[in-house]
């Protein structure tokens, strides 16, 4: 209970501390977007860090070498708790945003941060914002934005990975980039689904190889998500 409480305390004192930041971005936005997008990168992720760290929690990241330096990627990840993105933006160094439901808005601050850093809502309910939201997603990952998805669309707490949305790598395949799989193992132990408990645990973050989405034939598309689903699973025992 105690460390819990430590880390909502710590978590949102360093979240409103980070508000005069936002304004200082604000205008290096005005005189130089590439240094503004940087700094932006740089800050979320640290702050990722932090809260990853002050849970009391360990990481071991495997495979970042598979990650390709200069193009665009669609990290592709199971989605074990709301610890996943932290643990993702924290850890991988590549400048990301993410595909997250639209009601994440609700958090202040939080959702401020999230836009600057390009981040996609979708509304599940809404079919013609959900087209608006692959268009954007297309367009991010077309310029040197790369972003991050958890295509099983819910939390699986450690259980075994859910089937995979249909159409929800859709987006890797229009803008022809390269998908990255991620496995998380252990990231359910540090918080759980309700958010109401902090642990300390030992995560780890398997960074698969490249798969390649151009050039696919029809048949091949269709496989594309068992295909990525299956490599994370087997990447679990790494």
């Amino acid at each position: 209970m105690l460390r819990t409480v430590y880390w909502y305390v710590l978590g949102w004192l360093f979240t409103f501390f980070t508000i005069p930041i936002l304004f200082l971005l604000q205008l290096v936005k005005l005189f130089n977007q590439k240094v503004y997008e940087k700094k932006v990168d740089e800050v979320t992720s640290f702050f990722c860090r932090f809260l990853f760290y002050i849970s009391g929690s360990k990481i071991d990241i495997i495979g970042a070498e598979n990650i390709p330096r200069n193009k665009s990627v669609l990290f592709v990840s199971n989605h074990e708790s709301h610890f996943d993105n932290v643990i993702i933006h924290g850890f991988i160094c590549k400048k990301k945003a993410f595909i997250s439901i639209v009601e994440v808005q609700k958090i202040p601050i939080i959702r401020k941060w999230m836009k600057e850093m390009k981040c996609v809502f979708l509304d599940r309910k809404d079919i013609r914002q959900s087209y608006e939201c692959l268009e954007s997603s297309v367009n991010l990952l077309k310029g040197d934005y790369s972003l991050i998805i958890f295509p099983e669309g819910k939390l699986n707490e450690g259980k075994e990975i859910a089937e995979f949305r249909k159409g929800s790598l859709k987006i890797a395949i229009k803008a022809g980039v390269e998908i990255i799989p991620i496995s998380l193992i252990n990231s359910h132990k540090i918080m759980s689904k309700n958010g109401t408990k902090i642990c300390s645990a030992r995560a780890k973050c398997v960074i698969g190889k490249p798969i390649p989405t151009e050039g696919l034939s029809k048949k091949d598309e269709m496989q594309l998500s068992e295909r990525v689903r299956r490599t994370i699973i087997n990447n679990m025992v790494v």
